[in-house]
């Protein structure tokens, strides 16, 4: 029958049998690279070596990894060809054991341990090369340390107009005029200080702005190696900025307030040690201090009485200002002589009390008829003379016309003798006087 296979047809049939031996020949290929019976040895190479410390070590010490965290190994690996030519680094897992780190220090005899990962399983670990890792931890901290600055070469234009004055440093990173640095202990302990370091070279002659690079020092003043630890600064720009302080002299003068007559345009009533200040700092800051000196130097004769007419006044010097000679403060002495303070006392009539800045359609009464220990001080050749009917009394209503009781603050003063004040104290500018407002 047509329908029946021929083997001499198929024989002498060209094309069936280049087929088919084709197809014989890939079964055998595979039989004899895939069949059970053949295995083989491989070697993988660059296979991670995972590091974890223990909860001890990390957590309780807070220590950390220096060294030795990014370590690979090769690892031989023996089952059949089929599986074994799959096999990638993922498919295997190599740790090192760290249940004997539980202090800072190297280790260099950690056991890698190394175990199945992926899918694949029928093969064999032979050996792991190599078979310890070394690794290096220690304690992880941090430092706030305050920044200084160098500029090494940046100069004056003209010495005898200009000096260069403190360098600030600024930065997105600093916390205040510090910088965090974090890492390893032993490398931290080593970190003496931090400069901001200014490479340019200028002479100025007006306050600039320099970029700057921050570096750690030993106590050696040489660069410390802190490979292994981080700065805040490491992403943020550091800017130093160089000040240009202008020479100025400023001769010391006074002010008073609530002078007697005799002294309100006196010459020389105040004399300074010292009597002039030679100033380094930018125009702003100088006048700024100047201002500060003339608060200073204002001085009340409400405030002044016998005991304190020599007085220490402390300067507040700014950073950014130098006061040549390093005066911290200055000694004022008020010439007045030889006075003398006396304490009186006066009843309150209609003749010696007045009523001033008193509001239209208001009557003030007092509630007190007598006004005690009242200080006059002046030459003891005309406090002795001075009586009570001398006093006259002026009680500010403020032009407040608020009805009821109210406390008013009274001034003393004697217009029969212009070289004698009334002092009231430190704190106080009057005597405090009790009295009814009422409604005419």
């Amino acid at each position: 029958m047509n329908s029946k296979f021929s083997l001499n047809r198929f024989l002498h049939n060209d094309r069936l049998v280049m087929i088919f031996s084709l197809i014989l020949a890939v079964v055998v290929w595979a039989v004899v690279v895939y069949g059970p019976s053949n295995e083989q040895e491989r070697t993988i190479s660059g296979v991670p070596v995972t590091v974890t410390l223990g909860d001890y070590a990390a957590e309780t010490l807070g220590m950390r990894i220096v060294e030795g965290q990014n370590m690979t190994a090769s690892v031989k690996v023996y089952g059949r060809r089929s599986v074994i030519e799959q096999l990638t680094a993922q498919d295997i897992l190599l740790t090192a054991d760290t249940t004997s780190v539980i202090s800072p220090g190297t280790y260099s005899d950690l056991t890698v341990k190394a175990t199945k990962n992926g899918k694949l399983s029928d093969y064999e670990i032979v050996s792991v090369d190599p078979a310890v890792a070394g690794i290096t931890c220690d304690i992880w901290t941090e430092k706030l340390i305050e920044v200084q600055v160098q500029i090494n070469g940046i100069v004056s234009a003209d010495t005898a107009k200009y000096h260069i004055g403190t360098p600030v440093v600024s930065s997105d990173a600093m916390e205040d005029k510090s910088i965090r640095i974090s890492g390893p202990k032993s490398e931290l302990d080593t970190v003496a200080s931090v400069v901001a370091v200014v490479s340019d070279e200028a002479e100025l002659s007006e306050t600039k702005v320099f970029d700057a690079t921050l570096k750690a020092l030993d106590v050696n003043g040489n660069t410390a190696d802190i490979k292994n630890c981080s700065m805040n600064s490491e992403n943020a720009s550091v800017r130093v900025t160089v000040p240009v302080l202008f020479y100025r002299k400023a001769t010391l003068s006074y002010q008073l307030t609530n002078a007697p007559a005799a002294y309100a345009s006196a010459q020389n009533l105040v004399t300074f040690t010292p009597s002039s200040l030679e100033l380094w700092g930018t125009e702003p800051v100088i006048e700024s201090f100047e201002k500060q000196l003339g608060t200073l130097c204002t001085f009340d004769f409400d405030k002044l009485s016998p005991s304190n007419l020599q007085q220490t006044l402390s300067l507040t010097v700014p950073e950014s200002l130098k006061v040549i000679g390093g005066v911290q403060e200055i000694t004022a002495k008020i010439n007045l002589g030889a006075v003398r303070s006396r304490t009186l006392s006066a009843q309150l009539t209609d003749s010696n009390t007045t009523f001033v800045n008193c509001p239209a359609g208001v009557s003030v009464s007092l509630m007190e008829n007598t006004l005690n220990n009242i200080t006059v001080c002046g030459p003891a050749n005309v406090i002795n003379k001075l009586k009570a009917s001398d006093l006259q009394i002026a009680v500010d209503v403020k032009g407040d016309a608020a009805l009821g009781q109210r406390t008013l603050v009274a001034r003393v003063t004697l217009p029969n003798y212009p070289n004698v004040w009334v002092y009231y104290g430190e704190a106080a500018a009057g005597y405090n006087l009790l009295t009814t407002v009422t409604a005419k």
